[in-house]
Order: structure tokens, then sequence, then C-alpha cells
């Protein structure tokens, strides 16, 4: 997953770049994070309905089981984009601890890294569903 976090390399550079203006640069960086994310919540819940309403319709007999074998199958995918949230919660926390002062650069941009990571678990995952989910600004997954 390494490779994977270089999509927000050129965030990251800007981001060490930026000396006293970094803490402006990461809440951009991380407004951009939450952005995508809400876009990749959006098109898994998409994806997960749509996927409910093709192979179990209403008048299926077993239309309970079908679903809950169903929501096993997307289970992995709802653990990833809740690793996801999670990391751009601790790169929240980390953000507000920076405009603080309580925390330097390193812990900003490790926190970065951290969600790019996530993001593409969550997309090699999604994948397994048939859900190519949008690339991170700065690169391709």
């Amino acid at each position: 997953m390494r490779l994977a976090s270089l999509a927000l390399a050129p965030i990251l550079i800007m981001l060490a770049a930026c000396g006293a203006g970094a803490s402006t640069a990461n809440a951009r960086a991380l407004e951009i994070a939450a952005i995508t994310t809400a876009t990749a919540g959006d098109a898994i819940a998409l994806a997960s309905e749509s996927s409910a309403a093709h192979e179990c319709p209403a008048e299926r007999p077993d239309v309970d089981a079908c679903l809950d074998a169903l929501a096993v199958g997307w289970a992995p995918v709802d653990r990833a984009f809740g690793l996801l949230r999670s990391s751009l919660g601790a790169w929240y926390a980390t953000s507000v601890a920076l405009r603080a002062g309580e925390f330097d650069l390193s812990i900003a941009l490790t926190a970065a890294q951290a969600y790019a990571e996530a993001y593409a678990a969550l997309a090699l995952v999604a994948l397994d569903h048939g859900l190519r989910l949008p690339a991170l600004p700065g690169g391709a997954q």
C-alpha cells in the first residue's frame, strides 16, 4: 500500500514545503480528502443498493436470506470504508492540533499518508464488487 499513497504525494510535498503556510495547505488537502471520502461513500451505497435491487427483488421468496448474504459479501467494503473514515478523523484531529501548535507537520503528513493508504485499500476491495472509486487527487490509484 505504500506505493498507493503516492497518489497524495504532490499534496504531501506541498505541505512539507509550505513552512508557515503548511497548516493552511494541510487544511485544504484535508478538505479534498473529506470530499473524496463522501464521494466514495455515495458510490458504495449506490452500488450496494443496486446490487440488492438486482439480486434480491422483493418478490423473491427468500429475499431476507438473499439480503443477508449480500450484506456478508459487502462487509469487507464496509470495514474498509470504516477504516477510511477513521483515518480521515485521525488526520482531522492532527490538523486541529497542528493549528494549535501542539504537533509538528510530520504528524499531519503521517496522518495524510495513512489516509491515502486506507483509500487505496478501500479501492482494491471495492474492485472486487466491480466498483471503481475515483482516484485521489494528484495521482492514479
